[in-house]
């Protein structure tokens, strides 16, 4: 059904969708293993604060 409504293959999606994953996932593990989880955990937090200075206050 949804194959046919965006007019995609499931399949396809689905290894695009497990590669992003890895992707993200050895991104991360590498720096972890290079930085430290510590400092991971701080660039995290200093990525939220700027996302939400970045929001629309409403």
């Amino acid at each position: 059904m949804i194959e046919d409504y965006f007019n995609i293959n499931i399949k396809r999606l689905l290894y695009f969708a497990g590669a992003i994953i890895m992707a993200a996932s050895v991104t991360t593990l590498l720096y972890w293993f290079l930085y430290g989880f510590d400092t991971w955990k701080n660039s995290m937090n200093t990525a939220s604060d700027l996302m939400l200075a970045a929001a629309p206050g409403g």
